[in-house]
């Protein structure tokens, strides 16, 4: 029944259903199929731009359950990352990030969404995506060590210490483990700053036996007295 409310009218009764099927979970996999067709649906945007009817968020709704559902990633997983991809002349925010938090869900499943992931840092800015860059990050880290080939595009955000994507993306090195090596510099240098020493020395802890060139830094910083990074 639920699956059917999805077709209904009433933009409301489609939010409510497609929320509820969320909530079921994995008991909601039969209801992919319709959820698939609502995220496919490029219409909606024709429709809002028409009316002001914000018909738009229904892709939105339909990412965010199937996130919940969190089956069939072999279906699935393209569907959202498709929904996800960037196009600097059409921008549907709402839906590019539910459908990066919904790939998020899906973990190392979702490894195929790296590109698209990158494409979404690489191609917009911190001043006016800081939200979706967010999003985008947080998924390279669920998705872990598949990510290694955003691992240059971290490194930028690691760097800038008002990014607020930054402990994220050091979080996701850290899953790279050893692969991640070059990134040491990049993590020294971000020891010294108050803010980001924890994030920095954590993901150095996760590339391992190759970070040693970090010890003299984190000595001082096991020294010093007081500080959470101890």
């Amino acid at each position: 029944a639920l699956a059917v409310a999805l077709n209904d009218e009433d933009y409301e009764v489609c939010a409510h259903a497609a929320h509820a099927l969320g909530a079921l979970g994995p008991d909601a996999r039969e209801a992919i199929p319709t959820l698939l067709e609502v995220l496919a649906n490029n219409q909606d945007l024709l429709v809002d731009l028409l009316t002001g009817k914000p018909t738009l968020n229904l892709r939105g709704y339909a990412a965010g359950a199937l996130g919940r559902i969190r089956s069939d990633a072999e279906t699935v997983v393209p569907a959202l990352v498709k929904a996800a991809e960037w196009h600097a002349d059409v921008q549907i925010w709402n839906v590019h990030s539910t459908a990066l938090s919904a790939l998020a869900s899906f973990g190392p499943d979702a490894r195929d969404a790296v590109p698209a992931c990158i494409k979404i840092l690489t191609e917009t800015t911190r001043k006016s995506h800081n939200g979706l860059r967010y999003d985008a990050v947080v998924a390279l880290m669920e998705i872990g060590a598949d990510s290694l080939p955003a691992l240059p595009t971290l490194l930028q955000i690691i760097q800038d210490p008002h990014d607020a994507s930054r402990h994220p993306a050091c979080i996701a090195v850290s899953k790279m483990g050893a692969k991640a090596k070059g990134a040491v510099p990049v993590l020294i240098d971000a020891l010294d700053r108050d803010a980001d020493r924890f994030w920095a020395a954590f993901a150095l802890g996760g590339i391992g036996p190759d970070a040693q060139a970090a010890v003299p830094g984190l000595t001082g910083i096991v020294q010093a007295p007081g500080g959470r990074e101890r």
